[in-house]
């Protein structure tokens, strides 16, 4: 990606602010949870010189507070004022106060208000969570020591996979590896059996591609984010598109084991998202959710697991009230392998504070699909109802 397209993207048009701009920053003596969002502001795109990182943030300040903060807090407002009056008792005026406050005050993104259900929390609470706009800059900083080895493996897909098998941690195999600008083909996809294809250096699902291959008909289907295709000379075509700009994995398609299988109500394989954490020194599992696909379940993609036992839950409202109650209480199978594979794994790498991990439960056990520095925190606050920093991650933090 060029210098322009980056630019483009990331600053010129970005209508968030890349970090929160608190007004709490300003005081002495606050908390930990304050003092980290501070270390983001000062410390975000630490490749750039201090004074390139001080024009991006007085641009996207200027912009959030003149133009993009009364947008997103107008739209946010009209969308959920009312339920959130009807539903918790919360009036418009006081919502609009808060929103104003979070906004404006705060930096904070108003779907986040409503998202975390703020309005329901004292302002004092509010940077106890940690917020996405402050990706990726929140978790290189979280991490000081990183090095170029680390960096290097979380980055490339086939790398971290053969340095995981390398110390005796089980992962997916790799069927064949497409390099970038290599002329695809039948051979590397058509084989009699279903296939994942993925890029070797991609996150939360971009590009990622499913070979479904049906032994009855003997035809192939391939399914990417926004479409389907069959034939075999069409399906060829868009994998030769998508390898012409970048490198790609070609692994076997996984499926849930039985036991997973039973409670989920499907063989299509669902990917458990956990997170470890170093606390005084020592890998430690911290928070999981079990991730199942779109069609599964009514729609509903996550649930809350207990990191002590490997119950599923689902404290949020808005999972509960769509989820199959039959699941909530289930024990997820192989549950201790799981936390054990992760913080193996989290050993290989002392120099990364937490760890978000992608692990799925297969037919041939437990394997690792990959880590991830930059890992998602909304979705594990959504779910648990509690900010990241009033749990056990933020003493990986001190």
């Amino acid at each position: 990606m060029s210098r322009w397209r980056t630019l483009k993207r990331q600053v010129l048009m970005r209508r968030v602010p890349h970090c929160l701009i608190s007004w709490r920053f300003l005081l002495p003596g606050q908390g930990l949870p304050v003092r980290l969002h501070r270390r983001v502001l000062f410390g975000a795109w630490p490749v750039l010189p201090r004074w390139q990182w001080g024009m991006i943030l007085l641009y996207s300040t200027t912009l959030w507070w003149l133009c993009w903060g009364w947008l997103g807090l107008y739209r946010t407002l009209r969308s959920h004022s009312r339920k959130v009056a009807l539903d918790h008792g919360v009036s418009v005026a006081r919502q609009l106060a808060g929103l104003l406050v979070a906004t404006f005050a705060h930096g904070i993104v108003p779907r986040d208000f409503y998202r975390f259900a703020l309005y329901q929390r004292p302002e004092r609470q509010w940077l106890d969570y940690i917020y996405e706009q402050e990706l990726p800059h929140w978790h290189r900083l979280m991490s000081p020591q990183l090095g170029r080895k680390s960096l290097q493996l979380m980055t490339d897909k086939h790398d971290f996979s053969r340095a995981m098998a390398e110390h005796g941690i089980a992962t997916v195999e790799t069927v064949a590896m497409l390099q970038r600008g290599y002329e695809v083909g039948e051979q590397q996809l058509f084989m009699g059996r279903s296939l994942f294809l993925k890029p070797v250096c991609g996150a939360r699902a971009k590009g990622c591609m499913t070979l479904a291959y049906n032994a009855d008909t003997d035809c192939y289907a391939l399914q990417f984010v926004n479409g389907r295709i069959k034939g075999k000379s069409a399906i060829l075509a868009r994998v030769r598109d998508c390898v012409a700009t970048a490198d790609y994995l070609v692994q076997p398609l996984l499926r849930n084991a039985a036991d997973l299988a039973a409670l989920a109500g499907s063989d299509t394989v669902a990917t458990l998202r956990v997170i470890s954490a170093l606390i005084e020194g020592e890998p430690t599992v911290l928070m999981a959710n079990l991730e199942f696909p779109a069609e599964q379940q009514g729609g509903v993609s996550m649930l809350e697991v207990d990191v002590e036992g490997g119950c599923l839950m689902a404290a949020h409202p808005s999972a509960r009230d769509a989820l199959d109650d039959g699941l909530i209480g289930l024990v997820l199978p192989q549950w201790s392998e799981v936390v054990g594979l992760c913080i193996d794994a989290h050993r290989c790498f002392s120099d990364l504070n937490s760890i978000g991990w992608d692990v799925v439960i297969d037919v041939a056990g437990v394997k690792l699909l990959e880590g991830n520095i930059n890992w998602g925190v909304g979705a594990h606050q959504l779910l648990s109802g509690v900010p990241a920093l009033e749990t056990e991650l933020i003493r990986a933090y001190r």
